[in-house]
């Protein structure tokens, strides 16, 4: 009778699972843990490049539209007629300004001795604009340019007030002053979209919204000086930076304009990052496909080697209970398995040639005691009776 003994630890099966899966996995996982690495700065990378590119073209192009527009006033500023502070030798020229320049919908001069209009293209009353920070600075030789974000009162649409000095004799007399709708700023900011979710906005140096894809922030001048893109970039984080806006995760960069304005360009996470997400998904694949294949081929091949090793294990069994005509299937295998197989059989052999050696011998022993003749009793007591008649 056959006992059959579990193996303990694992068996042939769990070793060549465990090699085959190790095989299988350690080398597709190191490549795919390299390429993620490489991919993932390579993407970082390219989503940096792509949203500062927007932000410096924008920020480029908002200085270039400001530029333009001040060379314009400053050339304005040298006119005799300008020059001469007097309103009525200015109209002209402001109303040439204003049709020349649709979007500039005011067009004035502002006296240096007290602040208040000389001149205005609209013709209406003079006002005091000595508070102006514009003003104030178009009279600053260290500034030499006034610029202000605005809301037109009458429009209710994001303007430029600029503002420039105007000398005579050396002296600022005054300040030559134009009001700008910003509609072709806005649009190329509005229009800059990047991808599905990504955009583009314009904050002055105070942070307030001058252009934006909602034109409500725009037209309200929302304060986004606390923007999570101006935080990090104030603590010198290495962008792009990856924030919370508004509970959705974006990737943005913030840019500075020449004017201290801040332009930041943002996209969601999940629509920057898609091409990582879809190299990992297909990195799992390959790594499921790899264990399953490993785990089949560790199966067949397993089988393959446990299924002998069973059938020798029982002839060998058959033997110790003294059974030694056994055939082994095995015995005909060319590798190693055959080569025991074989010495089992070899062995089975030695086992029946030596049993029938024991046995004949034993069968001789037996015949040579029946052979011997049985001791007679009656020669005891004779040699007895002779002892004592001597």
């Amino acid at each position: 009778m056959t006992t059959d003994k579990k193996t303990n630890g694992l068996g042939i099966f769990g070793k060549m699972l465990v090699i085959m899966l190790a095989a299988a996995l350690l080398p597709t996982g190191l490549i795919w843990y390299v390429s993620y690495r490489v991919q993932s700065k390579q993407l970082e990378s390219a989503i940096h490049t792509r949203l500062s590119a927007t932000a410096d073209r924008l920020s480029t192009y908002t200085d270039q539209w400001l530029d333009a527009h001040l060379r314009m006033l400053r050339l304005a500023a040298l006119d005799p007629d300008i020059i001469s502070m007097d309103g009525a030798r200015q109209a002209p020229t402001l109303r040439a300004i204003n049709q020349e320049y649709p979007y500039i919908y005011l067009a004035h001069t502002i006296r240096a001795t007290d602040g208040t209009n000389e001149g205005r293209s609209d013709g209406k009353s003079s006002l005091y604009y000595g508070d102006r920070q514009y003003f104030k600075d178009a009279l600053n030789p260290a500034k030499g340019y006034g610029l202000e974000a605005a809301v037109g009162k009458t429009s209710g649409l994001p303007a430029f007030i600029l503002a420039v000095p105007i000398y005579r004799d050396g002296q600022a007399v005054g300040a030559l002053s134009a009001a700008l709708l910003i509609e072709d700023i806005s649009k190329q900011i509005v229009d800059s979209s990047i991808g599905r979710t990504g955009f583009a906005f314009l904050l002055d140096a105070k942070g307030r919204v001058v252009a934006h894809p909602e034109k409500e922030f725009a037209r309200v001048q929302k304060d986004l000086s606390q923007h999570a893109a101006i935080v990090a970039a104030r603590s010198d984080q290495k962008p792009p930076f990856l924030l919370d806006d508004g509970g959705r995760r974006v990737v943005s960069v913030a840019t500075t304009t020449r004017e201290g304005m801040t332009l930041i360009a943002q996209q969601d996470v999940d629509e920057a990052y898609e091409p990582s997400r879809q190299a990992n998904a297909d990195a799992a694949f390959v790594l499921g496909g790899s264990a399953v294949v490993a785990l089949l081929l560790a199966f067949a091949f397993s089988r393959g080697f446990t299924s002998p090793i069973r059938r020798l294990t029982h002839a060998a069994e058959r033997m110790s209970l003294g059974e030694m005509s056994i055939a082994i299937p095995e015995s005909t295998r060319t590798d190693e398995l055959g080569d025991v197989a074989r010495a089992i059989e070899r062995m089975a052999v030695s086992l029946r040639l030596a049993m029938a050696k024991i046995e004949s011998l034993r069968d001789g022993a037996a015949a040579n005691r029946s052979s011997r003749p049985p001791m007679n009793s009656s020669v005891v007591p004779r040699l007895g009776s002779g002892a004592k008649a001597s």
